[in-house]
C-alpha cells in the first residue's frame, strides 16, 4: 500500500531538512535549513516558479511572501503529520495546507506601500498538529502531550529568527506587524509570544484593534 501523501511528505522534509539542509518535498515549496534549535530545526520555505501565490486572508495578497517553518526530526515529524488530516484548510502556506509534518508555521509577506517604508506583515501563525480529536463523543489523542511540550516554544524559535533577521538587516526592514486574531488561545498566544520576542531583541511594541506593530 502507497503511503499517504501526508506523513510521505513528513518524512522526506524532515529527513532532507537534517540531513542535507534542503528538501523539495512537500511539492508546492523548497525548504532551506537556516537554523538548529530547540531539537528542530528552522526552514525557510520558498514557494516554487509555477506556484501563484495568492493568500486570501492577507490585506497584502499578492506582496512578497516570506515562510518560515520549524520542523522536528522524521520520528516526531511522522507523528505530528498523523494529525495533518484534521486540521483546518487553509491559504497557500498554512500548515493544514502544504506542509505537512511541521510543528509550526510563520507565513508572512513583505510589504512596500509607495514609497513608505518596506515592513514585515504576519498573516499567520499557526502549529501544524491538533493534540486530539473528538470523535462519536470520544477524545481520541493524535500527538502524546510529552511531545507537544518537548516543541512548545516553536512561536519563540521563529520569532527569534525572523527579529534576528530584521536586526541584521536581511529583511530589509526593521518594522514587523502581526494581524491580531481576536479572542482565542491561538490568537492569545500568538500575541504573547510575539511581545515576548519583541521585548528580546530590543523592539517596541504599538499595539491597535488590528495589529501589533513592533519597531526595532
Amino acid at each position: 500500500m502507497a503511503e499517504p501523501y501526508h506523513i510521505k511528505t513528513a518524512r522526506l522534509a524532515s529527513r532532507g531538512l537534517f540531513k542535507n539542509g534542503k528538501a523539495d518535498c512537500p511539492p508546492f515549496f523548497s525548504l532551506e535549513r537556516k537554523a538548529s534549535v530547540g531539537g528542530g530545526v528552522i526552514a525557510a520555505a520558498t514557494p516554487k516558479t509555477y506556484v501563484e501565490w495568492i493568500a486570501l486572508d492577507s490585506p497584502y495578497p499578492t506582496a512578497r511572501p516570506v515562510v518560515i517553518t520549524f520542523y522536528a526530526p522524521e520520528e516526531h515529524a511522522l507523528q505530528f503529520a498523523k494529525s495533518w488530516p484534521h486540521l483546518t484548510m487553509g491559504d497557500c502556506g498554512s500548515p493544514g495546507t502544504d506542509l505537512p509534518g511541521a510543528v509550526g508555521t510563520i507565513s508572512a509577506k513583505r510589504v512596500q506601500l509607495g514609497r513608505g517604508k518596506p515592513f514585515l506583515h504576519i498573516d499567520l501563525m499557526q502549529g501544524g498538529f491538533k493534540q486530539g480529536v473528538s470523535i462519536a463523543g470520544r477524545r481520541i489523542e493524535l500527538v502524546p502531550k510529552k511531545l507537544s511540550y518537548k516543541y512548545s516554544q516553536w512561536r519563540a524559535h521563529l520569532l527569534d529568527y525572523l527579529f534576528a533577521q530584521a536586526k541584521e538587516g536581511a529583511l530589509k526592514t526593521r518594522m514587523i506587524i502581526l494581524k491580531r486574531q481576536g479572542a482565542g488561545k491561538g490568537g492569545n498566544e500568538n500575541e504573547k509570544f510575539f511581545a515576548q520576542a519583541a521585548e528580546r531583541h530590543g523592539a517596541k511594541v504599538t499595539v491597535t484593534n488590528e495589529n501589533l506593530v513592533a519597531r526595532l
